[in-house]
């Protein structure tokens, strides 16, 4: 505050802050050692001899002390693992009460976690507000936080395999430092036990703790197997079209897992498929189906006969 006379010149300052005498400059700097709000008094008078020669003016601020934010934050893991921030104090030097405001990457979060889905630095403002109103109500701290990155793995891994059967670590393509869980324990080395669809953990390990893992579909199966070893069937012959569409004998698998090789009886290939057209002869007529597991680890094929009787 600062003061002046346009027809003459003054000849006394008296400056008050909340009551009581500061000073008699002509301009003061006023500094208040409390916070909260003040009042700021300026009696002038002036060098006339009038009764109107003294003017007074006052002023209320609020003084406020900066919140002083500090971030501290959890141990920082992998892509995917959530982090949390902590803020501190929760009261400014004032004994005013402060409200937080995180943001990462500048965008506002909810709440004080964050997970972080891509690999590089993120920075994590923390923004304390006293509620004062004042210019310096708000104040702001600032960490940089670098997720870990997850080697990624390609496993060749077969869409089936038979129960009791097994898979490594080697053979699948991949290195020492990821293995499967077996139980309690973690092997290099996988045994299928339950038949039907799974999940294949393989998890990852840093300084000998497992600390992610990687997850993939495969089918357990029991051991390929036709109904029956032996399968007849009778048709009506007749001479003039001999040709007949057979199908291939039940066995336990959906068709489209399964690879079907014909033969005759003596050892000829006739064709493939679920299902062939044969030439027949009045009579019985022999033939071989064989059929493989495709893409299943410990699969061994299987035959049956099949004989078909014309009359």
């Amino acid at each position: 505050m600062n003061s002046y006379d346009p027809d003459g010149y003054i000849s006394d300052y008296q400056w008050y802050l909340d009551g009581e005498p500061i000073s008699s400059n002509a301009a003061q700097l006023i500094k208040a050692i409390e916070s909260g709000p003040h009042t700021v008094r300026l009696e002038v008078t002036d060098n006339s001899p009038t009764s109107n020669n003294r003017t007074v003016a006052e002023k209320t601020f609020i003084a406020n002390n900066a919140p002083k934010p500090q971030i501290r934050v959890s141990e920082v893991g992998y892509i995917g693992e959530s982090v949390s921030f902590f803020a501190s104090p929760d009261r400014d030097i004032d004994g005013q009460s402060v409200t937080n405001t995180w943001l990462v990457d500048g965008t506002p979060i909810e709440s004080n976690q964050f997970t972080p889905t891509e690999a590089g630095k993120h920075r994590v403002t923390l923004l304390q507000n006293d509620g004062q109103n004042a210019p310096n109500s708000v104040d702001s701290a600032v960490v940089e936080i670098t997720p870990k990155d997850i080697p990624d793995i390609y496993p060749l891994i077969p869409k089936g395999i038979i129960a009791g059967k097994s898979l490594t670590t080697d053979e699948i393509g991949i290195t020492s430092d990821w293995k499967f869980r077996s139980g309690s324990s973690y092997r290099s080395l996988w045994t299928a036990e339950t038949v039907g669809k799974q999940d294949l953990n393989i998890y990852w390990f840093e300084d000998d703790t497992p600390v992610y893992f990687r997850s993939f579909p495969i089918q357990v199966k029991p051991v390929l197997s036709f109904d029956s070893t032996r399968t007849t069937v009778e048709f009506n012959f007749t001479p003039a079209n001999p040709e007949l569409i057979i199908n291939a004998p039940a066995l336990n698998r959906s068709l489209n897992e399964v690879r079907f090789t014909w033969y005759s009886e003596n050892g000829q290939i006739l064709g493939y498929g679920p299902q062939i057209e044969l030439t027949l002869d009045e009579g019985e007529n022999a033939f071989k189906v064989r059929a493989e597991d495709i893409d299943t680890k410990g699969s061994e094929a299987v035959e049956t006969d099949l004989i078909i009787i014309t009359e």
